[in-house]
């Protein structure tokens, strides 16, 4: 499958390009990762054409397996091999198994088992809270005070954003959604911390072609019956063309930037700015299905930049107060 030898890891490592921080190529760092947000949240309006024709396990294996493919070509073209260490297997199994497999599927059944607010809130609102659990074991990623109180005023932002849009319940009928769209959080914290030890030894599109791979793998199963069933012939355009975006601009574009800045800024504060996810997904809502806006949309998206504005500033104040 590609494995190199012990001898051969040293073509594994990125160019000095490749492993520059975006700030120093005049990118912020803070600011690519709200956009790529952005883009996520706005891809729900996307989605929702793609699964006019498709079986949504199917549309997930589609998506991840033809961007690993493609993903593997730019690999061999832009760092002359494919391969990973066989002791580091494990991990990229593992990484394929929940931040992919996992992640993904939980995401749609979720939907379909409870309300869209339950799903949102659940899967995203405590997504950051479990990246600062699970950091200090993959990293050194120390989480600071600041981090936790503009963090607080991020979450409600999104609580808001979300609540305003639609009712949050409890009710028993949706025990299984609600627990799967949780189950999303643990996944997505999990991957966001799990990943950052292999972005220091691995370039992000190695790390990320070889996760979707294997995530891509244990989706198949669960796809047995979609493939006879999907009329292909019959699949519009419009269905083509969302898919085609799935793939090169939401999955393979977005996800390399996200996983090579991740470890610049580390996974907690990188997850808060997903907050941004839903707020998009609004907003796309309004713009391409003619959905109501309400108030409390606005005051919780005010709040969700006010955090986030607030996260992205802490060390930068402390550094020029130390040089003053």
């Amino acid at each position: 499958m590609g494995l190199l030898a012990t001898g051969e890891m040293k073509r594994l490592k990125p160019s000095k390009a490749a492993q520059a921080p975006l700030a120093k190529q005049g990118v912020s760092a803070y600011f690519l990762l709200g956009m790529i947000a952005f883009l996520w949240g706005l891809n729900y309006a996307v989605v929702r054409v793609g699964l006019e024709s498709l079986d949504p396990m199917l549309f997930l294996v589609l998506r991840f397996g033809v961007s690993a493919i493609l993903m593997f070509g730019l690999l061999r073209w832009m760092e002359g091999s494919i391969g990973v260490s066989p002791a580091d297997l494990w991990k990229f199994i593992a990484l394929g198994l929940i931040g992919t497999t996992m992640l993904e599927s939980f995401v749609v059944v979720s939907i379909n088992y409870t309300t869209l607010a339950n799903s949102s809130i659940l899967s995203i609102a405590p997504w950051p809270i479990f990246a600062a659990i699970f950091a200090p074991i993959f990293t050194k990623e120390r989480i600071k005070r600041s981090l936790i109180g503009y963090g607080f005023v991020s979450m409600l932002g999104v609580i808001l954003v979300i609540l305003a849009g639609g009712s949050f319940s409890l009710d028993s009928d949706l025990l299984l959604g609600n627990l799967l769209a949780f189950a999303v959080s643990i996944c997505g914290g999990f991957y966001s911390a799990a990943c950052i030890p292999m972005l220091k030894k691995y370039s992000a599109l190695r790390m990320t072609t070889w996760m979707f791979s294997f995530g891509t793998l244990f989706m198949l199963p669960f796809t047995t019956k979609a493939w006879g069933a999907t009329d292909w012939t019959g699949m519009s355009w419009s269905t083509i063309g969302a898919l085609a975006c799935n793939i090169f601009v939401i999955t393979i574009i977005c996800f390399l930037l996200w996983n090579k800045v991740m470890p610049q800024i580390g996974a907690a504060t990188a997850s808060f700015y997903r907050y941004l996810t839903p707020l998009a997904a609004a907003l796309s809502g309004v713009l391409f299905f003619q959905e109501p806006v309400y108030s409390g949309q606005l005051v919780g998206a005010c709040l969700m930049f006010i955090g986030l504005i607030g996260i992205s500033l802490p060390a930068r104040s402390r550094t020029r107060t130390r040089t003053a």
